[in-house]
This record gives structure tokens, C-alpha cells and sequence, in this order.
């Protein structure tokens, strides 16, 4: 969870390995469990990435429907090669 402007958003925090070369992350969003949104339309970056000092960085991403409007939000993570 993090707040942003006053409102309170759903978030997901993770960290990548910056050696993985070729992999992608795609943070999704979902209401219902079956479909799943991603892209600026859905999800924001928080800040600036964090790099952790031991090859690995750290980004957040939040959605950008505030809580108050849809309280049930589901987030995941998608890698691919």
C-alpha cells in the first residue's frame, strides 16, 4: 500500500536481478482475478528504482485506481525470457 496525493493506492515491490539479461517484468492489475491490465493506463512506477548495492535493483509500482474507488485490486508479477 502506498499514498500518494491524499489517496491510498495498492502497490508491489520487487526486485530484479540487473545480470538477468533478456528477462522482462511486467507489473499486472486485476479486479477479478481473470483478466489483467498492464501498462501506464493501469500501473505507475513509484519513484526511482533503488539499486541495492549487490546487483539487484528494487522498483515499486502502484495502480492507478485509488483504493476508495476499487478496493478489490490484485497486482502480480510477469517475467518473461
Amino acid at each position: 500500500i502506498v499514498e500518494d496525493g491524499g489517496a491510498v493506492y495498492l502497490s508491489l515491490p520487487y526486485t530484479e536481478w540487473l545480470g538477468a539479461s533478456g528477462v522482462t517484468y511486467t507489473v499486472q492489475r486485476s479486479d477479478d482475478l481473470v483478466n489483467w491490465m498492464a501498462g501506464p493506463g493501469f500501473m505507475l512506477e513509484v519513484g526511482a528504482p533503488i539499486d541495492n548495492g549487490d546487483g539487484t535493483r528494487t522498483r515499486t509500482f502502484r495502480s492507478t485506481t485509488p483504493l476508495d474507488n476499487q478496493p478489490r485490486q490484485f497486482m502480480r508479477l510477469q517475467m518473461a525470457n
